[in-house]
């Protein structure tokens, strides 16, 4: 199963979903049969579906109002949260180089102090 962008409102649906479950387009109008396996339109009066040779058990889409159920794996994580969790590694990881890279400039700084002191007397 593959998750695709609803064509009505962008929102990701499963591609075997029947409608949209955030907006309800319908994603066959009405009296197209679809292939239960793939999901691809049968033709009129074909006993298999052209594109993935499963058998015609076919349903038609506006007959079955059934909520469906999608499985997610532990390893879907929101893209929204993906990127936050990146931007907070990214601004941790540059607030740390820039700790470090005043600390050294300090130490620079008075090496450099020390050097003219002992120069000059």
């Amino acid at each position: 199963m593959a998750m695709i962008p609803c064509p009505g409102c962008g929102e990701p649906v499963s591609d075997k979903a029947q409608k949209c479950v955030h907006c309800g387009y319908v994603f066959f109008p009405d009296g197209k049969r679809i292939c239960p396996e793939c999901g691809a339109e049968i033709e009129e009066g074909a006993d298999i579906c052209s594109k993935c040779g499963c058998p015609a058990e076919v349903k038609e889409k506006d007959q079955t109002d059934e909520s469906q159920q999608v499985e997610f794996t532990g390893d879907i994580t929101p893209k929204k949260v993906q990127k936050s969790k990146k931007s907070i590694i990214i601004a941790a990881a540059v607030i740390v180089v820039a700790v470090i890279g005043i600390f050294a400039f300090q130490q620079i700084k008075k090496q450099n102090a020390a050097k003219e002191a002992e120069r000059l007397s």
